[in-house]
């Protein structure tokens, strides 16, 4: 499949954003698991990295079609301290969904924490 790695450096390099991460992802779900370990599993690992926010949004909607072709060590070691710490201080990202409209709503959630002697 010679579009396939256009598509990638698309999205991984500018240009793409989240439509042509969709479309990734479906064409994902026809690879073999050793196609997909090789070809997509390297870019969605620095996708979740990536500061835009329209792209993770995508990811996070799309995790159904691709949590099944990571595996959990990769998730918990490099994809999900992405989601969990911004900066220097921690932080919880997280999608709500509003009244079930299908608009999802970023929050973050801040910890504070006190020390008391």
């Amino acid at each position: 499949m010679k579009v396939l790695p256009e598509l990638l450096k698309s999205v991984e390099f500018g240009g793409g954003g989240p439509k042509v991460l969709e479309a990734i992802l479906k064409i994902g779900k026809t690879l073999s698991s050793d196609e997909y370990t090789a070809k997509l599993t390297p870019v969605i690992v620095r996708l979740f990295a990536n500061p835009d926010r329209a792209l993770r949004v995508c990811l996070l909607d799309n995790l159904p079609l691709m949590i099944d072709n990571l595996p959990q060590k990769l998730v918990n070691d490099k994809i999900f301290p992405h989601m969990v710490s911004r900066g220097t201080r921690p932080a919880l990202h997280i999608m709500i969904y509003t009244d079930g409209s299908r608009r999802p709503v970023s929050r973050t959630l801040r910890p504070s924490f006190e020390s008391r002697p």
